[in-house]
């Protein structure tokens, strides 16, 4: 029986046909999935995207309908190389995978940096045929770490000024006291800037 009602699996699969067949325990993992809010995929042995939810969706700069059926690469572009590589022995090792990536997606114009869990589904048999993935992309600590390092230089530079300033006023107090100078090049050579 169709409906003209979007269920959680057509979001997730894409289209009605796709989930007509699903089982009450299917139907409620994908509407678990199209609830979270950290971007889930399922890719086949080809690094194919069989499902994506809104999330990854968003994150990747492309519609759900733009992923099903395209690779990795085909979907992230100079970014997707580095991710397939990753990918590769998660299946031929039958072994989860956590770790960080940065660089651009073709639909955006900055950086991203993302925490991705990659991990293999096992078919009935045993047999790893898929692999899952749960990522999120890291917005304000990666930002507030670039920013953080940007004021340290910013700091190291006023830091060398302040001393060359101090050792300049402190030479003009000892010559205003009266002092005898002696040649010094190192203070002959001092330049606020």
């Amino acid at each position: 029986m169709m409906t003209d009602r979007k269920t959680s699996a057509d979001l997730l699969f894409g289209s009605v046909e796709a989930t007509q067949a699903l089982t009450e325990g299917e139907e409620l993992l994908a509407a678990f999935l199209t609830s979270a809010n950290v971007g889930v995929g399922i890719l086949d042995s080809n690094l194919r995207y069989l499902a994506v939810n809104k999330v990854l969706a968003e994150m990747n700069g492309v519609p759900v309908q733009k992923h099903l059926g395209r690779t990795v690469r085909e979907v992230l572009g100079e970014i997707g190389e580095p991710l397939e590589q990753k990918l590769s022995p998660v299946v031929a090792m039958q072994r989860g995978l956590k770790f960080e990536l940065s660089g651009k997606v073709p639909s955006r114009a900055d950086s991203g940096h993302w925490v991705i869990d990659m991990f293999p589904l096992a078919a009935s048999e045993g047999s790893v045929t898929r692999i899952g993935a749960i990522g999120y992309e890291l917005k304000a600590p990666k930002q507030l770490e670039q920013s953080l390092q940007q004021l340290d230089g910013q700091l190291q530079h006023e830091t060398k000024r302040l001393r060359r300033l101090t050792d300049v006023i402190s030479l003009s107090r000892n010559y205003a006291a009266g002092a005898s100078m002696i040649w010094n090049p190192r203070l002959a050579a001092l330049r606020l800037r």
